[in-house]
């Protein structure tokens, strides 16, 4: 299966309300939501760790739709959404 395709993050354009800051560049809640649709998209890395961390459900269930989006494999979207669900567990536990 091709790696996802990557659109290159422009992080001197601050965010506006379509868009969240995170560690990984500005983070296209558009593009995000789209994933989370199965929506072929090009995406940067913190679009889709956004799809991930909004990823309802069991993550079975909802790494078919991203996998599907990204051009990857299932197992690789539930590992993702795995760390990030993992990731946010482990920062709010240290507020």
């Amino acid at each position: 299966m091709p790696a996802p395709k990557r659109r290159a993050a422009d992080c001197a354009i601050p965010s506006d309300g379509l868009t969240i800051d995170t560690d990984r560049g500005p983070a296209d809640l558009v593009v995000a939501h789209r994933i989370l649709q199965g929506q072929p998209v090009e995406a940067t890395l913190a679009d889709t760790l956004a799809a991930y961390q909004l990823a309802a459900g069991g993550s079975v269930t909802a790494a078919r739709p991203i996998a599907r989006a990204l051009g990857v494999d299932e197992k690789t979207a539930r590992r993702g959404i795995d760390r990030a669900r993992a990731a946010a567990a482990k920062k709010q536990a240290t507020r």
